[in-house]
């Protein structure tokens, strides 16, 4: 659409990324691919962790007034009159003579503001449509009794009022006496044999599919899994531990189109590097190398075609699986770190501390800033897991060659667990709960997850982040919705077992000192015993705690939304994976802390 409508540029990554459906005032629209975006609104984020492993640049929207840099398409474009029911088909004819305003209803006597019907259809393989409401209204007709005009037709959508949630209380209705309600429409695979024509609402020429098509509601959860990635940029700037991939820095630099257009004329390499100098040495500054190296980085990336640098198919879970290890080197150190996009402050344990607490928790350093890129590379509809296929972000004839993403600035609170604690106890527990964790194994897999994920660990870490977290919305100063976790779970008998919480947001909320106030020793130690006496007791108690499957492909136990489940902006697994009986004594599994110590230390 030409109109301009706003959108948060935090939440173009989630929860309203490519394809996703977005509710703008009264109004319905999905986000289009990034083809249809405006190149003049853009603005590469340099200088990240996170383009240099993809290989690409990330770009976000210019946060300006009077730059359009999005496209958003109206979706669905099958409207009804909350006043005298009846539908309308908004084309982008009626939008053009309408300057793309709220539609309003086809009967002029009526003349009230539509609403957007809310049912759409999916299916597996990522595509999206509108409803064929005029065929379902007539398809309850058998053959002989025909079908009126779709061109003349005129329908309403019905509701009796009556209570139950009975879909048999929904209908459709047109003109001619034809009817039918929902009944075996919503949430069935394929209703009455709906198959997919392929393609995305805002795409003109569809790709060809036959899969049976979902009807499912418009604000539904499933209509939209994003494929997302992350960086911290938590290394140091002269880290010799890090690979620093000088080609993918000059292939993600802002001088880097102009260099490869030097050299596809022609042009010496000699001249090339000599126009480059100022960038080589900004580049050698930056990472600490020499010149030389910096510079022979150039002419080897420029002797590789571009389209070469990324794989379409590059499995980007091992990329993440990179980076939280780089973190983690990071995180875990015992030295103080300041830099431009970086101060970690390392603390120590107060002696006063609970003995269960110095037991189990090994060490906390408070992150009082820090930066975060993040990127969507596509999306699923339906099911998350690999049996779908991923709709990547970018859809046109020719590739554009870069991911939308944002950055953010923050704070953070960095607690590791004693890797000794953590290992004698996963020990135990791998042999006690062996046949639910290769199940647990089995379904991460089918997500698109590492299986080894399905780990007492990590399931202590996860269930620890959530349990911490929810507290600290309550006396942090940030709504729960805007911290986020990150979990550090190494393979079994490893040293690396801890959590980041952290707050980044890139227009509301940034250094607020709330999160670096409450992770100071003297005042985590209380918020900890908190947060673990308040897991040891769930309001849906004792359904949640015997309950061991639980939520997305029923992948967590004993977590409810009344205990455990945050907000989809803060989860990074779709609350997936969580069981806080490897926290507290409920049963089943042995607890990695012991509360008794807790009751009997004052808080």
């Amino acid at each position: 659409m030409s109109s301009r409508r706003v959108v948060r540029q935090g939440q173009l990554i989630s929860p309203f990324g490519v394809g996703a459906i977005i509710d703008i005032g009264s109004e319905s629209f999905v986000m289009a691919d990034i083809s249809r975006w405006s190149s003049d609104g853009m603005r590469q984020i340099t200088d990240s962790n996170l383009e240099v492993k993809l290989k690409r640049p990330i770009k976000a929207p210019i946060a300006k007034d009077g730059v359009r840099s999005v496209a958003i398409h109206r979706f669905p474009r099958w409207y009804f009159c909350p006043r005298c029911r009846l539908m309308r088909f908004v084309t982008g004819v009626d939008d053009v003579s309408n300057d793309y305003k709220i539609p309003t209803c086809a009967d002029r006597k009526c003349g009230g503001e539509l609403t957007p019907m809310g049912f759409v259809a999916a299916c597996k393989h990522g595509h999206m449509s509108e409803v064929d409401w005029h065929w379902w209204a007539h398809s309850s007709r058998s053959a002989d009794e025909g079908k009126c005009s779709r061109q003349g037709a005129r329908m309403w959508f019905e509701t009796t009022g009556q209570a139950g949630g009975d879909w048999s209380a929904v209908s459709v209705r047109c003109g001619c006496g034809a009817r039918r309600d929902f009944t075996g429409l919503v949430q069935v695979e394929a209703p009455y044999g709906m198959r997919c024509r392929g393609g995305q609402p805002w795409q003109i020429e569809h790709p060809q599919c036959n899969q049976p098509l979902w009807v499912n509601r418009r604000a539904a959860s499933n209509l939209h899994f994003p494929r997302t990635i992350s960086a911290l940029d938590l290394l140091h700037a002269n880290s010799t531990e890090r690979d620093l991939g000088l080609k993918e820095v000059w292939r993600t630099s802002l001088s880097w189109s102009g260099l490869k257009a030097l050299s596809s004329a022609g042009v010496p390499i000699a001249l090339i590097l000599q126009s480059a100098e100022s960038a080589v040495v900004s580049i050698a500054d930056k990472y600490g190398c020499d010149l030389v190296v910096v510079r022979e980085a150039l002419v080897a990336a420029l002797a590789v075609d571009e389209i070469e640098v990324v794989a379409e198919d590059e499995d980007f879970s091992d990329v993440q699986a990179e980076i939280l290890d780089e973190e983690w080197r990071t995180l875990s150190g015992v030295h103080d770190v300041e830099t431009d996009s970086l101060i970690i402050k390392r603390t120590k344990r107060p002696p006063e501390w609970p003995d269960e607490l110095l037991r189990t928790i090994g060490s906390i350093s408070l992150v009082k800033r820090l930066r975060e890129v993040r990127a969507i590379l596509g999306f699923r509809r339906i099911s998350p897991d690999e049996e779908s296929p991923v709709i990547p972000v970018d859809l046109g004839v020719r590739p554009s060659g870069w991911y939308p993403g944002v950055e953010a600035w923050g704070e953070g609170v960095f607690i590791q667990l004693d890797a000794d604690a953590v290992r004698s106890w996963e020990q135990r527990v791998v042999k006690a709960d062996s046949q639910r964790l290769k199940a647990l194994a089995d379904k991460a897999a089918g997500f698109g997850w590492k299986p080894a994920m399905a780990s007492p660990r990590f399931l202590l870490l996860h269930s620890f982040a959530h349990a911490v977290l929810r507290r600290l919305s309550f006396d942090a100063g940030y709504s729960a919705s805007s911290i986020r976790e990150r979990i550090y779970a190494g393979p079994s008998g490893s040293t690396t077992c801890g959590i980041l919480l952290y707050t980044a947001d890139g227009d509301s909320e940034g250094s607020l000192g709330g999160l670096v106030r409450m992770g100071e020793p003297e005042r985590l130690g209380v918020l900890l015993q908190a947060a673990l006496l308040d897991i040891a007791w769930c309001s849906a108690d004792p359904v949640c705690k015997e309950s061991e499957h639980q939520g997305l492909g029923g992948m967590s136990a004993a977590s409810c939304h009344a205990c455990m489940l945050v907000s989809e902006t803060s989860c990074a697994f779709n609350n997936c994976l969580l069981d806080r009986r490897t926290l507290v004594e409920l049963g089943g599994i042995e607890p990695f802390f012991r509360l008794d110590d807790f009751l009997m230390h004052e808080l």
